[in-house]
């Protein structure tokens, strides 16, 4: 096993699988996105989680989709054991019962995605994002907060907001038109 950190109750490597490259979100083009998805099939995804339990790596983060869904069930039945990190969906303040369902699939920690998190800020309706956090935390399971933009994640620290880990990006995808003009 790689270093671990405690998360919550739970023993996390220091290095955690992320989704983007299996599901196609390269940051790249669409091109690339595409032979990403493409090349991930199903199948592929349980190897590679068996590479990553055989590596040492025990966790796995990627979005709320319902081919992630599947693919957490279709590894979990293969024996193979992570914790999960279940990332949400940009239109949670609309659904917010999505959570209700993804903690179901017992993950250890949901974070709402990030650039809902940032628009909810830049719109002035933190207590939207707050009532998000609650319901994860009413859940059971840890409370995640993504960020591209680490304003955030500082104003979380500031206000005290229930929190028990953050993610954010090394750099600001969800940056406002204006702000990468100037």
């Amino acid at each position: 096993m790689l270093p671990t950190i405690a998360l919550g109750k739970h023993q996390v490597t220091r290095l955690v699988l992320g989704g983007n490259p299996v599901y196609g979100h390269s940051h790249f083009n669409r091109l690339y996105s595409q032979h990403l998805i493409d090349y991930h099939t199903p199948e592929r995804v349980v190897e590679l989680l068996r590479a990553c339990e055989g590596a040492g790596i025990n966790a796995w983060q990627n979005s709320y989709t319902e081919r992630t869904l599947a693919d957490i069930d279709r590894v979990r039945s293969e024996g193979i054991k992570f914790h999960w990190l279940c990332l949400g969906k940009t239109d949670w303040d609309e659904h917010p019962e999505f959570i209700d369902h993804v903690a179901k699939r017992q993950p250890i920690g949901i974070a709402p995605h990030g650039a809902l998190a940032e628009r909810l800020h830049r719109q002035k309706k933190i207590p939207v994002l707050l009532d998000l956090l609650k319901r994860i935390r009413s859940n059971g399971v840890l409370v995640g907060l993504s960020a591209h933009n680490p304003e955030l994640i500082a104003l979380s620290e500031e206000q005290g907001w229930d929190v028990d880990y953050y993610m954010c990006c090394q750099y600001y995808l969800t940056r406002p038109r204006e702000e990468v003009q100037k």
